[in-house]
């Protein structure tokens, strides 16, 4: 079971629900930030995940301010990443 920090039992539910998966990633990817993120959205987009839900968690990650190096630098800079390596949403995504 991973232990999360305060701050993540005041994120927006959809956001716990994105971090979990990350969180659950790591196991798959290892300690790649990036990685995680990106296999987290694929996986969520496997099980549904509407456009503009997609859209919510893409404008969380772009409102973060500066972000330590293993996350990119910034939001905008990982959310980017995470596009870069989940490639582009379909309407129905067979990664």
């Amino acid at each position: 079971m991973t232990a999360y920090y305060a701050q993540f039992y005041n994120l927006p539910p959809l956001m716990q629900g994105f971090t979990r998966a990350h969180e659950c990633a790591h196991h798959w990817v290892g300690f790649s930030e990036v990685a995680a993120n990106c296999a987290a959205l694929r996986e969520l987009r496997r099980h549904g995940l509407t456009e503009e839900d997609e859209d919510s968690i893409a404008a969380f990650h772009r409102s973060v301010g500066p972000l330590p190096s293993q996350y990119l630098g910034s939001g905008v800079g990982f959310w980017n990443a995470t596009i870069s390596c989940a490639g582009p949403r379909r309407s129905v995504d067979t990664h």
